[in-house]
């Protein structure tokens, strides 16, 4: 499995109220794909009410245009494991 870091583009998106955090995710996922499922999974809510007459916020974990995602290679994290979010602690 690769270690991804996920990070969004534009925290000040509004849509980010949708998730309960909004700053970069290390993963092992085994594609970008299940990176995203596993970080979309791990923080979107559905606590996020809209305001009167606005539209409902959208989790962005799983959209390119919203999050940047690359692999990494980081002493800090085993390839090796079962897939989950690694950082921030305690998801996996």
């Amino acid at each position: 499995m690769d270690i991804y870091c996920l990070s969004p583009i534009n925290p000040m998106d509004p849509d980010w109220r949708a998730s309960t955090h909004r700053e970069a995710v290390m993963v092992r996922a085994g594609s970008e794909q299940q990176a995203r499922s596993l970080a979309n999974d791990a923080f979107a809510t559905t606590l996020a009410r809209p305001s009167p007459g606005a539209r409902m916020a959208t989790p962005l974990w799983g959209h390119p245009y919203a999050v940047r995602v690359e692999i990494v290679q980081d002493q800090r994290y085993r390839s090796g494991g079962p897939a989950g979010i690694l950082e921030p602690w305690g998801y996996i």
